[in-house]
């Protein structure tokens, strides 16, 4: 998918990661596996949580198209291929407060040692993640997506952006946002009335 969207040449890609066990940083949109929905192979896995298997374990794991799961570092190889193309990496809240720490810095630590901090976008759900990245750079673009802070909260904290589904946003927060120098974007707009909005 990250290939197809570098072929076209859009914005950005993005992906949701999570941490295994033994700290490999995989691809992966839900918390718990989805089984043989997937993949016919998948048997076993349903409702297996990613965050609580180790990479080995998730190896014969197979997407809908027979892909394993990739891993971040991965993405990063195929990313540096299309400089101009952003990864908005995504990193989903784990189970602990201390899982949540460990994927956030390997993240980090992946895309420093890669020099791609310039063609990363990360977005969380978790604002303890969102405030733990700036911590590591207050440079990077760091986008909250919980939408139930306002923007002057957020920006306050040193976070560039807020990524807001777009029933919890209005002209007042997207107006004090742009005033701030914020960015702002919005998920998940599936209907023309709402996309022209």
């Amino acid at each position: 998918s990250l290939h197809e969207a570098q072929k076209l040449g859009v914005y950005g890609s993005e992906l949701d990661v999570y941490i295994t066990t033994d700290s490999v940083v995989v691809l992966y949109h839900d918390t718990t596996l989805r089984g043989t929905t997937d993949h016919p192979d998948n048997v076993g896995f349903k409702g297996l949580r990613v965050d609580e298997c180790t990479y080995e374990q998730l190896k014969p794991y197979k997407l809908s198209n027979g892909e394993g799961l990739p891993t971040l570092e991965d993405y990063i190889v195929q990313a540096k291929k299309y400089p101009d193309v952003k990864l908005i990496l995504e990193i989903k809240g784990h189970n602990t407060t201390q899982k949540n720490m460990l994927v956030t810095k390997a993240c980090y630590e992946a895309v420093k040692s890669s020099n791609m901090q310039d063609q990363v976008e990360y977005i969380s759900f978790n604002y303890d993640i969102c405030k733990k990245l700036v911590e590591y750079d207050p440079a990077a673009m760091v986008q909250y997506l919980g939408g139930n802070k306002k923007p002057a909260d957020v920006f306050k904290d040193g976070i560039r952006g807020i990524d807001y589904n777009y029933k919890n946003l209005t002209d007042e927060m997207i107006e004090s946002a742009h005033e701030l120098g914020m960015t702002v974007n919005v998920w998940t707009v599936n209907d023309t009335e709402n996309l022209q909005w």
